[in-house]
């Protein structure tokens, strides 16, 4: 191995790390400087020569080559960043405690070690206690260890190349054992279950207190039908797929004898049986003692990493004379998130709806529960002696995905008095975090927008308070949370508000109304990333209510206990009418006042808030509705400090939308524009084909977040009309000129039947 280390790595001194305690890495910054930096060790001042490492025969220039991080962050002053740019990549040593998403010291036990790591600078975000280079993603955490050393709570480790059974029996135990109600308290039964016996390999009924394991894996594109009607009734194929045999193998290793997989526990050929199971599949995944997820590879035949004959991705180690330098490989919760798996809209339900989740990824496998998380690369609660031992007093062990979407509470503000009204609307806001991320997967059938998301639905309507939708729109049920009047109409008001997020035009879905977030493939979200309470919203639209064809007006109640898949009027039947105000297109103008650009419409310092969906789980920076960070959104050149005017600059396009405005503002940059240029857009509207409609405002974060939807229409014959887009405004009061948007007190009225 030493022959193949370069001289340039071979003259970095990482004996002199091993020399200094690790406890005296292991600081916390003083509390009158938040922005002090951590303890380090320097060992290469200048490593850039591996910033543009070609084909190299050096192991330890491919391993330290993933420690150099990114200069800029999502609160880096474009000043510094620069500044930092002219300065190397310096080498050094840092706390793995202090630097790694997956650690905390506050749990009893914990053992730090080195971390190594290569800035361009010290500087540190001031934000969750960590340093900006916490989360790595694919570049994984790399260490220097010592060449004799023990094992230990939060310490690299050497990946087998097999799934270690017993670590993820520790991380079971440790969660039944130390966690509370959200992971363990679940006894719901389902009428007509049945389950894989992994001894027998037959399908039987499940019974009363039986335990179970799912298995959530993306199907392939070609799926032969299961015979349900073989001449050995309840018998599994001999051939299965590698994903479904290597499960069956992980299930009993881990002590348990049933497995539900769906295309084998649903008769596919009984449509009524098949529909009921589909809308209960909250019951099966929240039911379940452990969901086994497939993140690794495209579909059933890749398998489970590390089971069977499916290998694993060679984990990166360099044996030194000294020391051990090795990579836990990428984050598992990083290559999750950028899996197939991950990509589709059936395995969000299956996901976000699992106590528990033991995911297998390319490199290892790693675990999920509702409050905390584990991976093989690291030394976990199977070290030790006592599993209460490993709790941690300030929050939540290890990475998340979505592990707090189903639990998560909005804080209540000033403008929420109401305690009735702070419950509704964290619910609220809980669906439409829930939806947002949900908008973000790919379905093969558009028919599934809703059926995809059912179990969530189900699972909401049986919480407290319940939470029913209209076709993707959510309605509280008020028998079960009293709403003060007017209250249901506004929020009706702010959730057909949605939005396209930025980015790629829209695509519809045919077999759904134009006016829900389900009838359109692609992220949307609304007009804040946090929903402040019913007093946050200036409802303009009016006398809303839902038909169907003949006129007949549908009763709230209908909506109590709605169910997508089992609903008997087809969803394209279903008429929003509502009366709004025309916009009309002489409000509408170029905007060449060019000094506004400077200013992002995407972040409101006052209230010290980012536009970047605020991070509901765990407080990463791993949002998937965010959009694209500051240096994206404009034209300018700090470095510079000249006016966008300057001779340098390239003239304003009225072809672009962000240099157009609607009154005092400009249109919000997170939201996507109509999918046509701005020309296209004024001359529809005078000639009448589409209509521009003011719904209301949203003025939320204690007054220094406004902004103002309209809905873009076109109509149709026998006075119907369907959603084309939505213009979206923002102000900030504190810059943009006008108190208002634009008066609307003598703005036509209008009468909408939108399908």
């Amino acid at each position: 191995m030493l022959e193949s280390i370069c001289d340039a790595c071979r003259a970095i001194d990482f004996e002199k790390v091993l020399k200094v305690p690790a406890s005296e890495f292991t600081v916390h910054r003083e509390v009158r400087n938040p922005y002090d930096t951590y303890p380090d060790l320097l060992l290469d001042k200048d490593i850039d020569r591996l910033s543009q490492l070609q084909d190299t025969d050096c192991s330890l220039c491919k391993i330290l080559a993933s420690t150099l991080c990114s200069t800029e962050d999502e609160w880096s002053d474009p000043g510094i960043v620069e500044d930092a740019l002219l300065s190397p990549h310096k080498l050094k040593a840092f706390s793995f405690l202090r630097n790694c998403a997956w650690t905390s010291e506050d749990v009893q036990g914990a053992q730090d070690c080195y971390m190594l790591l290569a800035p361009r600078s010290s500087t540190y975000s001031s934000g969750g206690g960590y340093s900006k280079w916490a989360w790595r993603g694919e570049a994984g955490y790399v260490a220097c260890l010592p060449k004799k050393r023990e094992a230990g709570l939060f310490v690299p480790q050497i990946i087998s190349e097999s799934f270690d059974s017993i670590k993820a029996r520790s991380w079971l135990r440790h969660c039944k054992r130390s966690h509370g109600a959200a992971c363990n308290e679940y006894s719901k039964t389902i009428p007509g279950l049945e389950v894989i016996d992994c001894e027998t390999l037959r399908i039987v009924p499940a019974e009363a207190g039986m335990q179970w394991v799912a298995l959530s894996y993306v199907w392939g594109p070609h799926q032969s039908q299961v015979n349900h009607g073989d001449t050995e009734p309840g018998s599994l194929p001999s051939d299965l797929p590698r994903t479904i045999r290597d499960t069956i193998e992980v299930t009993k290793a881990l002590g348990y004898r049933y497995l539900w997989i769906d295309r084998y526990c649903i008769n596919q050929e009984d449509a009524a049986k098949k529909h009921d199971l589909i809308s209960k599949m909250d019951i099966k995944y929240r039911g379940a003692d452990l969901t086994i997820a497939a993140a690794a590879g495209h579909d059933e035949n890749f398998g489970l990493p590390g089971v069977g004959n499916t290998t694993r991705k060679k984990q990166a180690i360099v044996e030194l004379n000294s020391c051990t330098i090795l990579s836990t490989g990428p984050d598992p919760a990083s290559e999750t998130e950028n899996s197939r798996w991950r990509s589709r809209g059936w395995t969000f339900q299956e996901g976000l709806l699992s106590r528990r989740r033991l995911i297998f990824t390319e490199h290892q496998s790693w675990f999920e529960c509702c409050e905390g998380g584990w991976m093989e690369a690291l030394g976990g609660p199977e070290l030790l002696n006592n599993p209460d031992e490993a709790r941690c007093t300030s929050g939540k062990i290890g990475r998340s995905l979505d592990g707090r979407l189903l639990s998560y509470h909005l804080t209540s503000t000033p403008l929420m008095a109401d305690p009735n009204d702070r419950v509704i609307a964290s619910r609220l806001d809980q669906f439409a975090h829930i939806v947002g991320k949900y908008s973000q997967r790919d379905l093969t059938f558009d028919t599934d927008s809703l059926n995809a998301f059912a179990g969530v639905s189900r699972h909401l309507r049986d919480s407290h308070p319940q939470l029913s939708h209209i076709f993707g729109i959510p309605y509280m049920v008020p028998s079960n949370a009293p709403l003060a009047l007017g209250s249901a109409e506004k929020y009706m008001f702010y959730f057909l508000s949605w939005i396209h997020n930025r980015g790629a035009p829209p695509r519809k879905r045919l077999d759904f109304p134009s006016w829900t977030w389900a009838g359109w493939a692609g992220g949307m979200g609304w007009m804040t990333g946090r929903l402040d309470g019913v007093t946050a919203l200036e409802q303009k639209m009016r006398n809303i209510h839902f038909e169907v064809d003949d006129h007949l007006v549908l009763p709230e109640a209908y909506f109590d206990t709605f169910d997508s898949i089992s609903c008997q009027i087809p969803e394209s039947d279903v008429i929003l009418c509502f009366e709004a105000q025309v916009v009309p297109p002489s409000l509408f103008s170029w905007d060449t006042y060019e000094e506004r650009r400077e200013i992002s419409p995407s972040y409101d310092s006052i209230d010290g808030q980012s536009q970047k969906d605020e991070e509901i789980p765990d407080g990463e920076n791993q949002s998937d509705n965010d959009i694209p960070d500051e240096e994206d959104q404009g034209d300018n050149d700090p470095s510079e400090g000249e006016s966008e005017m300057s001779s340098e600059s390239p003239p304003p396009d009225p072809n672009d939308w962000d240099t157009w405005a609607v009154g005092n503002n400009r249109l919000w940059d997170r939201a996507q524009p109509p999918d046509c240029d701005p020309a296209t857009f004024i001359d529809n509207l005078e000639k009448g084909r589409w209509d521009c409609l003011l719904l209301g405002d949203y003025n939320g974060n204690a007054g220094y977040s406004h902004r103002r939807f309209m809905l873009v229409i076109e109509w149709l014959d026998d006075g119907l009309a369907h959603r084309v887009g939505s213009v979206v405004l923002n102000r900030q009061h504190y810059l943009d000129r006008g108190n208002i948007f634009f008066d609307d007190t003598e703005l036509a009225w209008k009468s909408v039947r939108l399908i």
